[in-house]
């Protein structure tokens, strides 16, 4: 029986539902009631000076229960035995699970109020209805090629097919009882794995077109140093967001948004937002900084910049996360959150934002023929 421990963060602080199954990660399988299971695979070179533990570089199975006030966690896999000791420590599997729920480099709290001070009246009135929404830290590789199946996809398909490929190419970790229920748990294939892959395999899986961008994007990263994903996240190397999407759109099947997903999600570029026609709808229809940008399918990198530098304007270094919550708020699973008499204030107050800028555009000389045909009419009605 493994010792269940708590991560120390309150559900106001990080919320399981919305952070793992809002579409920034899919491999992670929820249980009734409150209960979320999956593959943590997110060690890294950085963490050699503070977890210096072999153990830690394998995958491990975590299941977390969020509790009133905590965030419970123990681990399944690997697990002592009489033979051996493979357990991993749990103060280091506690950083571990810090690092990819980022418990340490954002200060939610701050930042939502924040956010809400520069939008009082979008993002103030919402944020309160997703608390503990976070950006995680996933493993690059498996970002990246669960990136490249989103492409035209939603959320539902894209867990489906990156099961899939977890189920034919990565290692089985066990079958694990989990609240009653058997569930066989897969870790997300290696690299190596991931050479055996071919587009005909992929293509009877249900990936369709995605099939040959995986291929060619394995092979690509055959070619480059082990750690290139990684190093991604290095600001000596990469200093700015835009020279690590550059690198990512040359993949197959990565565009910019798909690269900004990745960046935001695995590579710490907090400054980074996906952008496509849904996000650029709702933006335009709340700010007035995005009224000139015409909406698109596609996006040139110029646009691209443009419009994530107006996103930065009205949020800051963090606006990544500020747009997930935005977009996230409006996915169906979650959008019912906010009640009916908040979203009717908010379209309220956006008509009357417009009538007032109406009213401030109207020139001097309309005023005045405003103004003289009400005196006409009170004239009338004298007589």
């Amino acid at each position: 029986m493994q010792r269940i421990h708590k991560i120390g963060f309150s559900s106001s602080l990080l919320r399981l539902e919305t952070t793992l199954l809002c579409g920034q990660t899919f491999t992670w399988k929820y249980f009734s009631p409150n209960t979320y299971v999956g593959v943590l695979n997110n060690y890294h070179s950085s963490l050699n000076s503070i977890l210096n533990n072999d153990l830690l570089k394998n995958p491990i199975v975590v299941e977390l229960k969020e509790t009133s006030d905590d965030i419970e966690y123990k681990q399944l896999f690997p697990i002592n035995n009489d033979d051996n000791n493979t357990a991993v420590d749990p103060n280091h599997l506690n950083l571990l699970l810090h690092d990819f729920f980022h418990l340490q480099t954002m200060d939610l709290v701050e930042l939502n109020n924040t956010f809400a001070t520069s939008d009082p009246s979008f993002y103030g009135k919402i944020y309160q209805y997703y608390p503990g929404w976070r950006v995680v830290r996933m493993n690059p590789l498996e970002c990246l090629i669960s990136f490249i199946c989103s492409s035209n996809n939603n959320v539902q398909r894209i867990t489906k097919m990156i099961q899939s490929l977890c189920e034919n190419y990565g290692t089985l970790l066990g079958n694990f009882m989990i609240n009653g229920i058997e569930t066989p748990i897969y870790a997300f294939p290696t690299l190596d794995q991931l050479t055996s892959c071919t587009e005909k395999e992929l293509k009877n899986l249900g990936f369709g077109y995605r099939a040959r961008y995986i291929v060619d994007t394995v092979k690509s990263l055959k070619k480059k140093e082990d750690n290139f994903l990684w190093d991604l996240r290095d600001k000596e190397k990469y200093p700015t967001s835009f020279s690590v999407l550059e690198e990512l759109i040359k993949f197959k099947g990565v565009g910019m948004k798909v690269a900004s997903c990745i960046a935001l999600y695995s590579c710490d570029r907090f400054d980074v937002v996906p952008v496509d026609t849904h996000i650029l709808k709702l933006v335009r229809n709340q700010y007035d900084i995005m009224k000139d940008i015409k909406e698109k399918k596609t996006f040139t990198k110029n646009e691209v910049k443009t419009i994530m530098s107006k996103f930065k304007e009205l949020f800051g270094e963090y606006v990544g996360l500020a747009q997930m919550i935005l977009y996230g708020s409006q996915l169906s699973n979650f959008k019912n959150r906010i009640p009916e008499e908040v979203r009717n204030s908010i379209l309220k107050s956006k008509i009357n934002d417009e009538n007032s800028e109406e009213e401030n555009n109207t020139s001097e000389e309309e005023k005045e023929v405003k103004k003289s045909r009400r005196v006409v009419k009170r004239k009338r009605n004298l007589d």
